[in-house]
């Protein structure tokens, strides 16, 4: 009866000290994932415009094959970002009325802008990031993702440096 006694409280104290310890962890390996995710994007953003010229202004571009082709992003690769938690936007920063093309007919641009950020606000300081086609992957540590104007005034941290300024 005195070792159940001094079990049970033991036991709770355990718990309550693990259950934040693995949700931060699981936040953790979610932002990794995000980041990740960016970098995948940009690389094959680089890919595509070897291949093309300009860039995908669409997502749907980088993972559909053309003919001959492979695709340069796999379509996994967004799967894992949703399993995180994570919607990633791809957009144009500038249209070009003389870029071509791609072979799916969606518009190309001589630059992009590229945002994961999470889905909902389900943990506190959640990161979220952003790039564009030349520069550095950016962080803000409230879930919201840097817009271009807040990293051309230097409000964004650079990736690299994430772990240096942080919230938990």
């Amino acid at each position: 009866m005195s070792r159940l006694v001094i079990a049970i409280p033991v036991l709770g104290i355990f718990a309550a000290v693990a259950v934040p310890v693995t949700r931060y962890a699981l936040k953790q390996r979610h932002e990794q994932t995000a980041l990740d995710v960016v970098e995948d994007v940009r690389a094959a953003q680089e890919r595509f415009r070897r291949g093309t010229g300009g860039y995908a202004s669409d997502v749907a571009s980088l993972v559909t094959q053309c003919p001959g082709q492979d695709a340069v992003l796999a379509a996994g690769r967004l799967d894992d970002l949703r399993g995180a938690g994570y919607a990633l936007t791809l957009s144009a920063e500038s249209v070009e009325p003389q870029m071509s093309r791609d072979c799916h007919g969606r518009a190309m641009a001589p630059s992009y802008f590229l945002t994961a950020a999470p889905v909902s606000a389900r943990e506190a300081a959640q990161q979220a990031f952003a790039a564009r086609a030349r520069g550095d992957v950016v962080v803000f540590y409230d879930g919201v993702a840097p817009r271009p104007a807040d990293i051309a005034a230097g409000l964004a941290t650079p990736a690299a440096d994430r772990n240096i300024f942080k919230i938990p």
